[in-house]
């Protein structure tokens, strides 16, 4: 169904609320009414998921920005961190399901390493992808590209 992408992720960022102010992390969306054909709970668990993650890797005090954009006949929506980013050789590994970086290994809690395989099938699914853009200790910046509805 058409769904209003800004609308889904203003409905994440409610779901990581408690997260951020407990970790004292501001998250900050912008951008513009942004259609696309997909399913609303599917494209709510992809922006939860990156947003929890970037919540999680951001240090007290930092700021997770989200924004929408149009590109063309695309959505392009970004997710930033102030986290100590990704090496180059992991970049494309994190979005293996159960991989989890060295990083996440040492720092963060136990977990299944699902969250961004989860992210990654759900924007192909949506006509997509999804892509780390950024370089080691430079924080994390998220790429979902989807197409735009009709």
């Amino acid at each position: 169904e058409p769904l209003d992408v800004a609308a889904v992720l203003d409905d994440a960022q409610r779901q990581v609320a408690a997260e951020a102010e407990a970790k004292q992390v501001r998250v900050e969306t912008a951008g513009d009414k942004a259609v696309v054909a997909g399913r609303r709970n599917d494209l709510e668990r992809l922006f939860r998921n990156l947003l929890e993650n970037a919540v999680r890797h951001s240090p007290p005090g930092g700021v997770v920005r989200a924004e929408l954009k149009g590109e063309g006949q695309q959505w392009v929506a970004t997710v930033s961190d102030q986290g100590a980013g990704v090496p180059e050789s992991e970049r494309e590994r994190i979005f293996e399901p159960f991989y989890r970086g060295e990083q996440a290994q040492a720092h963060d809690p136990p977990g299944a390493g699902l969250g961004l395989a989860i992210v990654r099938q759900i924007a192909r699914a949506h006509g997509g992808d999804v892509a780390l853009e950024t370089a080691a200790g430079a924080g994390g910046v998220f790429v979902v590209r989807l197409p735009a509805a009709g």
